[in-house]
């Protein structure tokens, strides 16, 4: 998997979590192109919310990231490493 198309996996989980950050501006296509960063914290994930987008990973990926672990990650890109290196 490219990291293209883990990224736009990701921008999915984001949404079924209810995350919807990337919705404003065409911010999703540009962080699935690459283009755009943002800290977690800016994303407003609350407890469930961070629940199911960990519960997606794991799923997806075999991730065993918990919701405490997201604020370690800091920001999309970190996260998509974190994925792709956890999948390796």
């Amino acid at each position: 998997m490219t990291d293209s198309e883990l990224r736009s996996a990701i921008a999915a989980l984001l949404r079924e979590a209810g995350i919807f950050y990337l919705r404003d501006g065409n911010l999703e296509q540009a962080f699935i192109d690459g283009s755009f960063d943002a800290e977690l914290e800016q994303l407003d994930i609350d407890s469930l919310a961070a629940m199911e987008l960990c519960i997606g990973l794991e799923v997806n990926w075999g991730s065993a990231l918990v919701p405490e672990d997201l604020n370690r990650v800091g920001s999309l890109q970190s996260l998509v490493r974190v994925v792709r290196d956890g999948a390796s």
